[in-house]
């Protein structure tokens, strides 16, 4: 059954992506999450940007966070008011919410 509901629900975001996908961008400066997009990108920006420091002298700190469990602590209040206010189509926002 869970495996049922997790190609259902696959399914369920690719024909949303597709439908909405005008509604649903995102930032253009966000690497992860974005189709024809890789956390390669950012590898590469975080050692070039690493790289022009060190170069200059300049020593370089860094914090990493571990975000795998981000979605677990999802504000889903917040999330369907985004939703309303991008315009997304009510079928759809009461299909999430029954979710």
């Amino acid at each position: 059954m869970h495996k049922i509901f997790n190609t259902n629900g696959k399914l369920l975001d690719i024909v949303v992506l597709d439908l909405f996908h005008d509604q649903l961008c995102v930032s253009d400066l966000q690497f992860g999450f974005r189709s024809k997009r890789s956390t390669d990108q950012c590898t590469m920006v975080l050692k070039e940007t690493i790289a022009y420091y060190t170069h200059n002298g300049s020593p370089v700190y860094s914090v990493f966070l571990d975000a795998s469990k981000a979605f677990d602590r999802v504000n889903y209040c917040k999330l369907l008011d985004i939703l309303v206010q991008r315009k997304l189509s009510p079928i759809f926002l009461r299909l999430l919410l029954n979710m």
